[in-house]
């Protein structure tokens, strides 16, 4: 069984908490422990775009319903194309 997003993040967390204790320790073992930061921080970066990319393509797209004072209630479009048809319409008819 798979882990969780929150999990995920959470293990990466503690990760980089070690890391940044175990500092002294790494580097007298040659391990460039910037260098791993480093990466592994951008590799957060990129895992919580993605994420947050995953969960706007998962919402659905709302239709709102807007009153813009016509009869017929839709979206913000249906609600402007219809002024634009109301202002055309009071051009064009003769006063």
């Amino acid at each position: 069984m798979g882990i969780s997003e929150t999990q995920m993040f959470g293990f990466a967390e503690n990760v980089q908490k070690l890391l940044e204790k175990e500092r002294v320790a790494l580097k007298k073992g040659g391990i460039d422990i910037d260098a791993v930061l480093t990466t592994l921080e951008s590799l957060i970066e990129v895992a919580v775009a993605a994420n947050a990319s995953q969960h706007d393509l998962r919402r659905p797209k709302k239709k709102v319903e807007y009153g813009c004072g016509h009869r017929q209630r839709g979206t913000r479009e249906d609600c402007g194309r219809r002024d634009l048809e109301a202002q055309r319409d009071r051009r064009s008819s003769p006063q």
